[in-house]
Formats: structure tokens, C-alpha cells, sequence
């Protein structure tokens, strides 16, 4: 089915309610979550200047240059921080793993359900219909799944992320790979 950008919230519950409609997709971020800033890396800074040990972490510095040193729109959150250890000898594996928890953290505190979507969310669970999701992110698919659950979304079959499939929804791959997984 085509986005639904420009439909009613009734109109989209028109929609899914269609005994041909067995599978409902949403995307996490701006969708079902969302996060309270204009850009999503707009976050790192609330976590700048945070303090392990005896240093002030330069967060926004050390994240941002380690996703344009990996220049791999494939990493993980995972891959990124042990690219931050490989390239930042004054922090050790503890702290790395303080700092990648920190991140996590942070998101999972950050985002918020967006009401209108939770809306449909619950509707389309009502009528039995399986729930997957989408995501172009570094985070992996557990630990989003993990965050959706507490934020009240229980009933999601499957997520997706581009990290895990090594295709992007903004290239239209990840679809194609989503609709290969689930007929």
C-alpha cells in the first residue's frame, strides 16, 4: 500500500480494517515515536560535556566523527562506539560501554508515543492484524523492540532495521526486503 501521509486517522482505520489487509506496517521514528528535537542527532548534546571519570566527553565531537569515519549508512550503534575506542585510546572498554548505555539510554528516555499513530496502532491490534516495523537506524532490532514495548506497542510481530538487512527504507530496498521476508 502507498503512504499514508495525507489520509484522516478514520480513513487509514477504513483502510486497515479490510479483511484483505492482513499485515500492518508502520515506521518507528516520527511515527510511532518520536523525539523532541528538530534532527535526530540533535540528542548528542544533551549528553555533551558528560563527565566519566575525570574528563568532560565531548560527545557531539566523538559520534559525529565516528559515523564519518565509518561513512557506512550500515553501521550499528555497536560498530560506531568500537569505532570510537579504536580511535580514542584515552577511553577504555568500560567506558565505551558507559557511553554506548548512556546513548541508549537516552533515546529510550527521549522518545514519546505520538498519539494519533498509537491511535491506529491499537485499532489495527483490535482486529487481529499483525504488526510489523520499519527503520532506517543503527540501533538493532532487539533493543528497539524492547523500547516500543515499553512505550505500550506489545504487539509487534517483527522490526526491521537497516543495520540488521543492509538496505535502506530511504532507497526503497528495505521495503523490497520486508516484503520478500513477510509473503
Amino acid at each position: 500500500m502507498n503512504r499514508a501521509e495525507n489520509l484522516s486517522i478514520n480513513e487509514i482505520k477504513n483502510i486497515i480494517s479490510s479483511d484483505e489487509v492482513k499485515i500492518i506496517s508502520f515506521d518507528i521514528f516520527d511515527t510511532l515515536l518520536v523525539r523532541p528535537s528538530v534532527k535526530p542527532k540533535d540528542i548528542f548534546y544533551l549528553l555533551n560535556g558528560v563527565q566519566i571519570g575525570n574528563q568532560n566527553i565531548d560527545f557531539v565531537k566523538l559520534r559525529m566523527n565516528a559515523e564519518e569515519a565509518l561513512n557506512d549508512s550500515y553501521a550499528t550503534i555497536e560498530q560506531i562506539w568500537d569505532s570510537i575506542g579504536e580511535n580514542n585510546k584515552d577511553l577504555s572498554n568500560e567506558n565505551i560501554k558507559l557511553l554506548l548505555h548512556k546513548e541508549l539510554e537516552l533515546e529510550k528516555q527521549m522518545l514519546t508515543v505520538r498519539s494519533d499513530i498509537y491511535e491506529v496502532y491499537k485499532y489495527a491490534v483490535s482486529l487481529g492484524k499483525e504488526i510489523i516495523v520499519t527503520s532506517d537506524m543503527y540501533i538493532p532490532s532487539n533493543i528497539l523492540k524492547d523500547i516500543l514495548t515499553s512505550k505500550g506497542y506489545n504487539n509487534i510481530k517483527r522490526v526491521y532495521v537497516s543495520c540488521e538487512a543492509r538496505r535502506r527504507k530511504d532507497e526503497g530496498k528495505l521495503f523490497e526486503y520486508v516484503i520478500e521476508k513477510e509473503r
